[in-house]
């Protein structure tokens, strides 16, 4: 049996690296999981030019595509459809590359609502209603698309509870499987110390809160001395934020590899996810609390399963005012911080470890009547 993946990106352009970003960690890690149960896995992604390459123990097939995005889907589906057999599995690395196929059993991953981030804060009535209706036609073709798959894994039930608030008749099976994180060790209390660190683990774009952070932690870093902050990550808003915050000495900018996560995280106190939109369940934010840290994060998308407020972290609007004084709390409060950061250890370990996704998705393979070994 092999098990087809098609995503845009999944290796970088030197093809020895994944693309930065939460999708292909998910794809990595569930191509772990079709390889442990008898399926060979093949991942498609387009390409300046074509690439045939083994990487760890998956085939990826770059497709020459360097047209816009809007053919992209079907082109990648056609170039490689003449290699499915009826015993295959296909499956959709995200929503949006859904294209018809009969030859197999189908699956699409669905990442969570991506059409709910600001775009604009002041605009005419017009403006508004033009918004408005291209959002609608973006959940509209969401919705179309579904219907031609088998079945649907979603990281969280944000987006199960606005299909059924929208589709009057839903006849889609979908199968909820949150994000996972790894857990690194033992529960650690690293509460009590003098110092704070405060880390920003993510791609740097505005819809993650790059901008409503800098200004937060500008006036945080004015206000204590004994806080530094640590901003991992690369993207376009980069230069924003090295505008605006490299001038701090207790300020520093990294890049890192999604594998070293924990390991960033190991010294860190406070980890921020302030999403503006677009957001399952967040892995940045999973891996944050699996490393002991107590979160602050905007209640959004899936990040909304995860959290209760003051249980096991501080959940905000996506605001620069709620972001700042949700800082400061912790700051000052270290009892609370303590608090925060075991059970939000215990909740990962509950109820987002790696050994349950990777059981809730043999689970659903299996319930596609697939032979799989265990």
């Amino acid at each position: 049996m092999i098990a087809h993946i098609i995503y845009q990106n999944y290796l970088n352009k030197q093809k020895d690296a994944l693309s930065i970003g939460g999708i292909q960690t998910y794809i990595s890690n569930l191509s772990d999981v079709l390889l442990s149960i008898g399926f060979d896995v093949i991942i498609y992604q387009r390409s300046n030019e074509p690439f045939d390459v083994l990487y760890g123990r998956s085939r990826v097939i770059g497709i020459e595509y360097t047209k816009n995005d809007k053919g992209l889907y079907k082109a990648l589906y056609n170039k490689m459809s003449g290699n499915i057999q009826n015993s295959d599995l296909l499956i959709f690395g995200d929503d949006s590359f859904i294209v018809k196929n009969t030859k197999c059993k189908t699956i699409a991953i669905q990442h969570g609502v991506f059409w709910d981030k600001p775009e604009r804060v002041n605009c005419t009535k017009f403006i508004f209603g033009l918004d408005y209706i291209l959002r609608s036609y973006r959940a509209w073709k969401t919705i179309k698309r579904l219907r031609l798959v088998d079945s649907v894994i979603c990281v969280d039930h944000n987006f199960v509870n606005w299909y059924r608030a929208i589709v009057a008749y839903p006849q889609i099976k979908f199968n909820v499987i949150p994000n996972f994180s790894t857990i690194p060790g033992p529960y650690i209390n690293k509460h009590d110390e003098e110092f704070i660190n405060i880390i920003f683990a993510r791609r740097l774009f505005d819809y993650r809160g790059t901008r409503i952070f800098a200004t937060a932690i500008e006036k945080i870093i004015a206000q204590y001395e004994n806080v530094f902050v640590t901003i991992a990550g690369e993207g376009p808003d980069e230069d924003y934020l090295k505008d605006k915050l490299l001038q701090y000495k207790r300020i520093e900018f990294i890049k890192y590899e999604s594998k070293d996560s924990h390991k960033l995280h190991a010294n860190k106190h406070i980890a921020v996810v302030p999403t503006l939109g677009s957001e399952g369940t967040s892995l940045s934010l999973l891996e944050a609390m699996a490393s002991s840290c107590a979160v602050i994060c905007s209640d959004v998308g899936g990040m909304t399963n995860i959290v209760l407020d003051h249980y096991n972290g501080l959940m905000i609007q996506p605001n620069e005012n709620d972001l700042y004084n949700s800082i400061i709390e912790l700051i000052e409060n270290n009892n609370l911080r303590k608090f925060i950061s075991k059970n939000a250890y215990d909740t990962v370990l509950a109820s987002f470890s790696k050994d349950k996704w990777k059981n809730t998705w043999i689970e659903c393979i299996k319930n596609l009547d697939y032979d799989v070994a265990e």
